[in-house]
């Protein structure tokens, strides 16, 4: 098989990775919503039912979270939010701190914390991570190129997937990705 052909087998390859983990809802704790792992919306929620989970049985991570979100993190907000109105209609009394934020949301806007959230990402990220290890062992290419090799890196095999997916743009940010993430998915 020629070089341009194992490309394209791999190519296509990543490109139904690509598409599963876009696709499919996939269940990782009881109770909580399944995850798209390449959707910004599905790992938000994930994030925010989770926190409200943990805050729902530990009030110091309650108070903690509730003190996030009055710095501007948005996923602990709206988390702390939903908290707030699940105990109004449930007839609840308040804990001291929904009690406190409750009274923050009603003197004014809380504000938002300039730039990207990490939460915003993070499945995206490890999703990512995970398919260029699959692409690198499965068709024995280096996770990245020195810049200077022909040869075509699993990095910019899944970054070729991606874009024809229109989701991301370049390989320097997959790149960038499985710098943050390699190190902790890659299969031994």
């Amino acid at each position: 098989m020629t070089k341009n052909a194992d490309t394209a087998e791999a190519l296509a390859y990543a490109k139904g990775r690509v598409r599963f983990a876009r696709d499919t809802p996939i269940d990782i704790v009881d109770g909580l919503p399944s995850v798209r792992f390449l959707s910004k919306v599905d790992g938000r929620r994930f994030v925010q039912e989770m926190i409200k989970n943990l805050a729902r049985s530990d009030d110091s991570f309650l108070a903690e979270h509730t003190e996030y979100a009055s710095q501007g993190w948005g996923i602990a907000d709206a988390a702390i939010r939903d908290l707030i109105v699940e105990t109004v209609r449930g007839g609840s009394p308040m804990l001291p701190s929904l009690s406190a934020y409750s009274a923050l949301l009603t003197a004014g806007p809380v504000p938002k914390k300039p730039g990207k959230e990490k939460a915003d990402n993070i499945f995206r990220d490890i999703a990512i991570a995970l398919i260029v290890d699959d692409v690198s062992t499965r068709f024995n290419l280096s996770p990245t190129s020195n810049g200077k090799s022909e040869n075509p890196s699993a990095c910019r095999v899944v970054a070729k997937a991606l874009e024809a997916a229109n989701m991301l743009k370049g390989h320097k940010l997959v790149e960038d990705i499985w710098k943050r993430f390699g190190s902790s998915v890659k299969s031994s």
